[in-house]
């Protein structure tokens, strides 16, 4: 797959979606919502024994006012009901779970006695899943079953792992970083990687929509003899920092705090240390490459060739286009989009910043027919959450940084893959620049790969929507696991 004299990026056939994380639908204004989470209790009897638990929440405005959370006590096999009463709000529940086929079964029936109850598709992960019909209103006299199973995320590792698992944590005082290192169980030093994560507040594991995609690589690159670590954002889970203040530039540095780490285990080739990074970790890898001479090399998992203003923007053309929305209605919507980058670009000052944007978004949607307005307020950005969050430290950075600075100084082993159903980056705008900024570098070892029938998580998908992503069992495809990790030991291995 690689080419001594740089490689055109090219389609790569096999049979066989994080610059932004996807946002839930908000619960809509109305007086409830209510999701349900299973727990297993541990204990010897007989029959397995599980709390079902129900969070049944009055909503006005969006404001959660007031709020109970009913627990069912259920023995496998049996169903066990309970009524509430809730400032007049009254409703019961009945619960069972069952086996089928070798699955755990949940099923649920709640009756509402006064009051409404919406039901509503929350997305958390638990160990039976979650109802997935998304929302129903109940009205009093009205009843409905719910029925849900246990996902098969069968790609996650279980208990006994043939390799060692360690609790780490490195940094300083300002930000400390906890993390996770797995070593394989054979002599070393060993080749590692770092995994460096999408935009948004992630875990170690890249935890996302019910889905581990960096517990799934760590495993089967540590099975394979390359020691990974991975690690909490600052300021998530374990770690400590400020998340909300920091820009791609701080993560970068929490890297290059792993990489120092790293170089100081004696289990750890401090040759062969190599950079993972997935969606925004992808401009983080090249960004630490260039500065540093202790990174090996770096794949990028749909990892950026343009700067974040003409991603955002493309992201929209992509995804409206998918959803069969006008050129007339993408065209105001890319409008609307450079419009918010455009003057975080230019005005460092954020209050400034969000006053302009304020006025001069509301001067633009003044020209527009009523249903291209309503069209704009339903469907685009300029929500008061995406604003908020383009307008901060990580956006002011973000949208001005050109990843081809970088990348123009990258000669170390690259290796850049990207779904063809990627609707987040979209790998016809950024593998060709990628192609382009490395051959610039005079890089002799670089693969670019643009894989089929794959989304931004790189699961095998059907169209590339998030709203595949939970659905899918699959969390990160086979031939990914396969090309990143035979790339990886080609270069390592036995050096």
């Amino acid at each position: 797959m690689s080419n001594k004299n740089g490689l055109s990026y090219h389609r790569f056939l096999f049979t066989f979606l994080c610059i932004f994380a996807p946002t839930l639908q908000a619960v809509p204004p109305c007086p409830f919502f209510h999701k349900i989470q299973v727990s297993t209790l541990e204990n010897n009897s007989e029959k397995p024994e599980y709390l079902v638990h129900f969070n049944i929440d009055k909503v006005v405005a969006s404001e959660v006012l007031v709020f109970t959370r009913p627990v069912v006590h259920c023995v496998e096999g049996e169903e066990s009901t309970i009524s509430k009463s809730v400032n007049g709000n009254g409703y019961t529940i009945k619960a069972l779970v069952y086996k089928a086929e070798g699955r755990a079964m949940l099923k649920t029936f709640l009756e509402v006695h006064e009051g409404e109850v919406v039901v509503y598709n929350d997305n958390d992960d638990c160990e039976l899943g979650t109802y997935q019909q998304g929302q129903l209103y109940l009205k009093p006299g009205e009843g409905h079953m719910l029925q849900t199973h246990q996902r098969n995320r069968y790609q996650e590792p279980k208990l006994p792992f043939p390799y060692l698992v360690e609790e780490v944590s490195y940094g300083n005082a300002e930000v400390s970083l906890s993390g996770t290192l797995t070593l394989p169980k054979t002599a070393g030093p060993f080749p590692a990687v770092i995994l460096i994560h999408g935009s948004s507040r992630l875990d170690r594991d890249e935890t996302i929509l019910g889905h581990k995609p960096f517990l799934v690589l760590a495993d089967y690159f540590t099975r394979h003899g390359i020691a990974v670590l991975r690690f909490d954002k600052r300021g998530v889970g374990k770690s400590t920092g400020s998340y909300d203040n920091a820009t791609i530039e701080d993560f970068c540095d929490d890297v290059a705090k792993g990489v120092e780490y790293l170089k100081s285990r004696p289990e750890i080739s401090g040759s062969q240390i190599g950079l993972v990074g997935h969606s925004e970790g992808g401009i983080v890898a090249p960004m630490l490459a260039a500065k540093s001479n202790d990174v090996a090399f770096i794949v990028l998992m749909a990892g950026t060739g343009v700067n974040g203003d003409e991603i955002l923007c493309e992201q929209g053309r992509v995804r409206n286009r998918a959803d069969g929305v006008d050129e007339e209605m993408i065209a105001i919507d890319t409008q609307v989009r450079k419009i918010v980058t455009g003057i975080i670009k230019k005005e460092p000052n954020r209050d400034v910043a969000k006053v302009q944007i304020e006025e001069v978004l509301a001067k633009f949607l003044s020209g527009l027919s009523e249903n291209q307005k309503a069209w704009v307020n339903t469907h685009s950005i300029i929500t008061e959450e995406w604003i908020k969050r383009f307008n901060s430290p990580w956006g002011h950075f973000y949208f001005s940084y050109e990843p081809s600075t970088a990348l123009r100084q990258i000669t170390i082993p690259v290796l850049a893959l990207n779904g063809d159903l990627d609707l987040v980056v979209s790998p016809k705008q950024n593998l060709p620049r990628i192609d382009e900024t490395l051959k610039e570098a005079g890089n002799q070892d670089y693969t670019i790969i643009e894989l089929p029938n794959l989304n931004h998580a790189f699961q095998t998908c059907m169209i590339g929507t998030w709203d595949e992503y939970e659905q899918i069992e699959e969390t990160v495809a086979p031939s990914v696991l396969n090309i990143m990790t035979d790339w990886i030991l080609a270069r390592t291995a036995k050096k």
